[in-house]
């Protein structure tokens, strides 16, 4: 190949290699697949909350956020021990001792399906539902699975995604192979194929594409590591 003298030549020159065009399929297939979730996990936040206030018992606001002023849920208002009650519902068993409630906002509860939602995601920000972050990572729809029952993913599953976008978020090398790729197109489309999260309208075009990418007969020789 000549001198390269634009971007595009060298958009050009990584997909003319296997191992960088593996890794461009995956990176894009993550992203695609990150949007889809998200987009299907808050419509199942907003529904799911739509669900509690008609089932919550009505009880006075609460006044004094309940959560960052007393240690023990014992000691909150009737408000907030009650919706405490009903997020531990719906908590993983393994992860209810692991919630720190100051980190949260109880007075919020009733209000704020995304303060309730929060509660399944240790690290997310107060307003994580307002910022692109949320749509640009998989790690939030992942947490939200993996600690909340609402909906039913296997935990086989949800680990081999997180081994997916440890692999190819946090290394530095842009390499894939055709197996990674197809391991990664895999465990993507058996997320999206999960039923409550595929009957979101952003599911089907995303999934789409996925099996575009993993019916390609193109093969790679280079590894990522």
């Amino acid at each position: 190949m000549g001198q390269l003298s634009s971007r595009l030549d060298f958009i050009h020159q990584e997909l003319s290699n296997h191992g960088g065009r593996e890794w461009i399929y995956v990176h894009v297939a993550l992203r695609d697949a990150t949007l889809a979730l998200a987009a299907s996990m808050h419509a199942w936040i907003g529904a799911h909350a739509q669900a509690d206030k008609a089932s919550v018992p009505a009880h006075d606001p609460c006044s004094q956020n309940c959560s960052q002023v007393f240690s023990e849920p014992e000691q909150w208002c009737g408000m907030c021990f009650t919706w405490h009650r009903e997020i531990l519902a719906l908590a993983s068993p393994e992860y209810t001792s692991r919630v720190v409630w100051s980190r949260f906002r109880s007075k919020d509860w009733p209000s704020n399906p995304y303060e309730v939602a929060r509660v399944f995601i240790p690290r997310a920000h107060r307003f994580y539902y307002r910022s692109n972050e949320f749509h640009e990572d998989i790690r939030f729809t992942l947490c939200f699975l993996e600690n909340c029952t609402l909906i039913h993913v296997s935990k086989d599953l949800i680990q081999k995604a997180w081994v997916l976008r440890n692999s190819f978020l946090r290394r530095g090398r842009m390499k894939a192979k055709r197996t990674d790729l197809n391991r990664a197109l895999s465990v993507l489309i058996s997320l999206l194929q999960v039923p409550e999260i595929s009957e979101h309208e952003a599911v089907p075009p995303a999934l789409e594409k996925l099996k575009i990418f993993q019916n390609t007969s193109e093969e790679s020789v280079c590894i990522i590591l």
